[in-house]
């Protein structure tokens, strides 16, 4: 955690220095400090999940979020420690604690509830409002949308690429 890494220019270079790995400088700079983020695991081909991830940026200004589709290397390996199906998109997850012994996932409307708290002001009310839901029909609502997201809200062919002042925000392995 406090070993300082060279930062490689090169986005598809991949350096071993001894046996840890330096990532490329979008990668690296995602992935520092982890444990002390709130992870956000998403659909990245979903109009739905992106647009979240947009609204979700924008109500971050203590930088707290990282954000990884679940179409990479890095979310399989994290659903895979948890036994859960890593092509299976169509739940968010909000991991905590990353890496550490008491690393859990939040997943469907329980990861939204807590990102909503964690964002603070009104959208915490928002997220104690959405609590007082019974989460079996919470669930239930969540399944439907997230059956037809891609019908209601689009599909991108690939993942989308953040802008260059928010790379740092995404984790890119």
């Amino acid at each position: 955690m406090g070993e300082t890494v060279t930062r490689s220019i090169k986005p598809a270079s991949i350096e071993l220095v001894g046996s840890s790995k330096v990532l490329p400088e979008q990668v690296r700079v995602g992935m520092d400090e982890l444990s002390t983020h709130i992870v956000v695991l998403y659909d990245g081909v979903c109009g739905l999940c992106n647009r979240f991830n947009r609204f979700l940026l924008r109500r971050d200004p203590a930088d707290r979020f990282r954000l990884a589709p679940l179409q990479s290397q890095f979310a399989s390996r994290v659903l895979a420690r948890h036994r859960i199906d890593p092509h299976c998109l169509d739940t968010v997850y909000v991991v905590r604690d990353y890496d550490s012994v008491a690393e859990s996932l939040l997943a469907k409307t329980d990861a939204v509830s807590y990102l909503l708290r964690e964002m603070g002001g009104a959208w915490s009310i928002v997220a104690g409002l959405f609590g007082m839901v019974p989460k079996k029909w919470r669930t239930r609502l969540y399944d439907l949308v997230a059956g037809h997201r891609y019908q209601l809200f689009g599909k991108y062919e690939v993942c989308r690429i953040p802008l260059p002042e928010q790379r740092k925000k995404f984790i890119e392995e």
